[in-house]
Order: C-alpha cells, then sequence, then structure tokens
C-alpha cells in the first residue's frame, strides 16, 4: 500500500540503471493516503495478510498517520509481516524513533547509496548522510536499550558506477551503525553485464550481500519459454495512495491501473472485476507490455 506517493528527495534514477525517476516524470497529484481509508482497506483484507509493505514511490514517513497505520494493521492482523522502506529523514526526534520502534513494525529498510556525503547526494539529491546515519544509529541503539527485536533494521546500498569505490566498506559502515542486515542491490550488473567483467572483483566480492529484489537473485538462466512465472496478479495487488490498484510495485508510470476503490467500492470488488480479470487472461496469454515486457520474472526465450 503506497500511503504516500510523494518524497522529499529528487533521487535522478540514472540511466545506469533504471531510467527517470517515475515520482517526477509521472503527472499525479501529490497525496497522502488518508487513515479512514487505509482502515477501510486493513478491515476487509487485514486478516487474510501474509506480508504488507506500506510503501512504494514515495517516502511513506511523509505521511502523519505511517506509525497509526501500523499499529492499526497490527491490532486486525497481529502475524503480518510489514515492512517499510524510508530514505531516513524523518526520525530526528527521540520521540520519533520510540513511536516507530512501539509501533509494531517489522522491517524497516533504510535507502543508503553512499558512505560520504559527496557521493551520497549524487543519487538522493536534496538528502543529507548525517540526519540518516544518525536515525539509524538511534533506532538501533534504542533497540537495544529497550531489549527488543523489531523492527529488523536493513542498510540498502544501490549500486552505481559512482558509488562502485565505496561498495566494498559499506558492510563495515552499516554494521558500525548497528544495523541488522547490509543488502546491496545489483541491478546494475543486470542491466550491463559487461561491468561484470571490469569488476569482476567487485561483483563477486558483493554477491553475498544482494538483496533479495536484485534481479540476479531470482533471474533464471536457461529456464525454457514459459516456465518462469509471476504469480503477482493473483496474489499482490499494488494499492496506490489516489486509491488506484496496479498490477505490480514495478510500475513505476502507474500505466496497468485496473480500477479505482471508491467510496462505496470494495477491494474484492477491483480484484474480481473487469480490470483485473482483463489483464490476468492477457498475462496468460502473453500479450501484456508494461511492466511485465520489462521485468526479469517474465518467460524467458
Amino acid at each position: 500500500m503506497e500511503i504516500s506517493n510523494i518524497c522529499n528527495l529528487k533521487c535522478t534514477f540514472s540511466k545506469e540503471a533504471f531510467g527517470v525517476c517515475a515520482q517526477w516524470k509521472v503527472n499525479k497529484v501529490s497525496t497522502l493516503m488518508s487513515f479512514d481509508f487505509f482502515k477501510k482497506i486493513a478491515d476487509e483484507t487485514g486478516r487474510y495478510l501474509t506480508n504488507a509493505e506500506l510503501c512504494n514511490y514515495g517516502e511513506s514517513f511523509m505521511n502523519p498517520y505511517a506509525a497509526e497505520m501500523i499499529r492499526y494493521l497490527k491490532k486486525v492482523n497481529p502475524n503480518v509481516v510489514i515492512e517499510i522502506h524510508t530514505n531516513g529523514h524523518f526520525f530526528e526526534t527521540e520521540e520519533k524513533r520510540v513511536t516507530i520502534v512501539d509501533s509494531g513494525l517489522d522491517i524497516l529498510l533504510f535507502s543508503v547509496d553512499g558512505i560520504t556525503q559527496e557521493v551520497y547526494e549524487k543519487y538522493r539529491i536534496g538528502g543529507n548522510l548525517k540526519i540518516v546515519t544518525d536515525a539509524i544509529r538511534g533506532i538501533c541503539k534504542l533497540k537495544k536499550d529497550m531489549k527488543v527485536n523489531k523492527p529488523k533494521i536493513i542498510f540498502q546500498f544501490i549500486l552505481f558506477e559512482h558509488n562502485f569505490h565505496e561498495a566494498l566498506n559499506a558492510e563495515k559502515f552499516a554494521k558500525d551503525l548497528g544495523v541488522d542486515e547490509v543488502a546491496l542491490k545489483t541491478d546494475i550488473f543486470s542491466c550491463h553485464p559487461e561491468l561484470k567483467i571490469s569488476h569482476a572483483h567487485l561483483y563477486n566480492s558483493i554477491l553475498r550481500l544482494q538483496s533479495k529484489d536484485s534481479r540476479d537473485s531470482f533471474f533464471k538462466e536457461n529456464t525454457n519459454a514459459g516456465t518462469s512465472f509471476c504469480d503477482f496478479p493473483w496474489t499482490y495487488p499494488t494499492i496506490l495512495a489516489d486509491k488506484r490498484i496496479v498490477v505490480c510495485c514495478r510500475d513505476m508510470y502507474y500505466k496497468s491501473v485496473v480500477g479505482k476503490i471508491g467510496d462505496n467500492d470494495t477491494l474484492l470488488q477491483v480484484w474480481n472485476g473487469e480490470g483485473y480479470q482483463e489483464f490476468r487472461k492477457k498475462f496468460l496469454k502473453g500479450e501484456v507490455g508494461y511492466p511485465c515486457n520489462e521485468c526479469e520474472c517474465r518467460p524467458k526465450k
């Protein structure tokens, strides 16, 4: 669930990895999901959920109800695993850090793509590395003082050519802050395979830290056409802040909208509605364009 589609930073999403950042290219209305709408979805679906990511293309903690949303969903279903990705600029006070640790959040992933301000701000434009590292260190210390294990703190480092020289030191840098896990997102090596050769030492050194959602993590080589299958159209709706639904979180440009939840509608109605059903039929026939045609989970030929 995208509880915010606005962000305090202007990440470049440079061409060497992903193309132009969706946040600044898509023509959309800046929206924070209302707490009432969130509760409506949680009441309808919460008891059936195993996992919930309260983030998408925006900074979730710009929504002032973020912690309340986490607590509410945990009340509906104590067993659901809730995860949020953040740029880390909204935990500057002890009160805010206590609030998130007490919320019931299971996983908090910090996106930090440099270990010096000079490198960090090349991608996270407008970001302040010290604010982020102070937040990480403070939350980790707070967990230790409170003798709690959650939220699990993950330090994610997206690899670009401009930060290659800091990648090998990222693990120690993050561990010194107290994080539970370090994850390197290695999509650049999938987009530019020649880098696996020119930077072989780096590539081989960081594979053990490769994030679970890096392309190479679930890219199946040598599979026959049709044997690779994605179940997202049947298991993983992405509910946008403006109440529209897209079929996948990788739809950066919101082109796969299959419906919208109105005041008198339910998620189930959209889930079983004409838009979703038509998409699934096309998907099974291999007739879907974006975002599936650009995804590593598509059937390999």
